[in-house]
């Protein structure tokens, strides 16, 4: 790994903004269907039977970048540094995965990309093997600069890794296997990623948890560590990166965690509770315009971001945080949401209507787990008071 030192934040940015523009060509090739089937079926298919596959070229950016606010001595995902702090019991780890497993089964039901459905919950707070990176050095330099809470640093570090170098290990064509997962999750109706042009990166391992951007053989070669003295550091920090309250989805990371008490009919462990809080954005349910096809059903949705809502009937959508760790550490089990895991049943056909917290709707479940007397079943109607 290359490093070099620079005496401020402003001196780096010029070095980094020289070469932000450069892109490289990458070729790709989408695999055909039949090799998304079960050994079996494919040997049944009838001879030259196929959806093909696609292929092109796309300009991709050469480099990405990634802040931290201090020297660590290692860079790992926020499921990686579950295992090396032990802040909590094999048991609550387990909870916690299971907590993130929802949060991504409940995003790929809307993108239908598993890899990129993980960037979701990455980003508000769920612990993922995923590790931020970003195409925008100036992003990077906004978490190199923003201590959040911790003793501010004398020195920061930026990291640039050369895409360009790596394309063989993140890309494989026609879906064939390679040691490491990346891609963009910028355009994933994720307002925190847009935000920060948001890329991520994981290692394709058996214990994906063990990556160490800093140490990977996959990607030493291809780091570069910029140390950058702090005196500037307040100039480059950018709050708006991080501000959930015009984002459509920014109820439903509790929601989730919500849900998570429906699943397992218990109380969360009240470490847990704190430490999910503090991470992600606390916002109780928004109202939702539901749309309605000919067979009454909501096909399509209007999310109100906190603040939109907020405009409209007045109401501060911000959850209390103590309010919350005492709901999610009781031993009351909530009914699950039925915008994040159903579907909106039973509207008039071919109108709109506004779904509003409190008030009771018919829902069908669509997520097929939450809670006793559901399980397994996602055609179930139930009606339900939405929160």
């Amino acid at each position: 790994m290359k490093e070099r030192s620079f005496a401020s934040f402003r001196e780096l940015a010029e070095v980094l903004e020289a070469d932000v523009d450069k892109t490289f060509l990458h070729r790709w090739q989408n695999p055909p269907y039949s090799s998304t089937l079960p050994e079996p079926w494919r040997k049944q298919l009838p001879q030259n039977w196929d959806i093909p596959g696609q292929s092109g070229a796309a300009e991709a950016p050469k480099y990405l970048y990634r802040g931290e606010p201090n020297r660590y001595a290692s860079s790992l995902s926020s499921r990686g540094r579950l295992n090396s702090g032990g802040r909590f019991t094999a048991d609550e780890v387990k909870l916690l995965d299971q907590l993130t497993k929802m949060a991504v089964e409940v995003w790929t039901l809307r993108t239908e990309d598993r890899l990129r459905s993980l960037g979701w919950p990455q980003h508000y707070g769920f612990p993922t093997t995923m590790l931020d990176i970003t195409v925008d050095p100036r992003v990077a330099l906004h978490f190199a600069a923003w201590a959040a809470g911790e003793a501010a640093a004398h020195q920061r570090v930026v990291y640039r890794l050369d895409l360009e170098a790596i394309e063989h290990k993140v890309y494989g064509a026609a879906g064939e296997y390679t040691a490491l997962s990346a891609g963009s999750i910028e355009h994933i109706n994720c307002t925190r990623a847009t935000r920060q042009r948001a890329w991520m990166i994981r290692s394709n391992d058996d214990e994906p948890w063990n990556f160490d951007f800093q140490s990977s053989e996959h990607l030493l070669p291809h780091i570069e560590k910029f140390t950058v003295d702090a005196s500037d550091a307040d100039s480059f920090v950018q709050p708006r990166l991080l501000d959930a309250q015009d984002d459509g989805f920014a109820s439903w990371p509790l929601a989730i965690v919500r849900g998570l008490k429906a699943e397992i009919q218990a109380a969360l462990p009240r470490n847990m509770a704190e430490w999910i809080c503090r991470r992600i954005p606390l916002f109780e349910w928004t109202p939702v315009e539901a749309v309605y096809d000919g067979r009454g059903r909501g096909t399509r949705l209007r999310l109100l971001s906190p603040s939109e809502g907020t405009l409209r009937d007045g109401r501060d959508y911000r959850a209390d945080f103590q309010t919350v760790v005492d709901e999610l550490s009781s031993p009351e089990i909530p009914t699950p949401n039925g915008i994040v895991f159903g579907l909106r049943t039973g509207g008039r056909a071919g109108t709109s209507e506004w779904l509003e917290p409190g008030q009771e709707y018919e829902f069908q479940w669509r997520y097929p787990f939450p809670g006793p007397g559901r399980w397994g079943l996602p055609y179930v109607f139930e009606k339900l008071k939405l929160a």
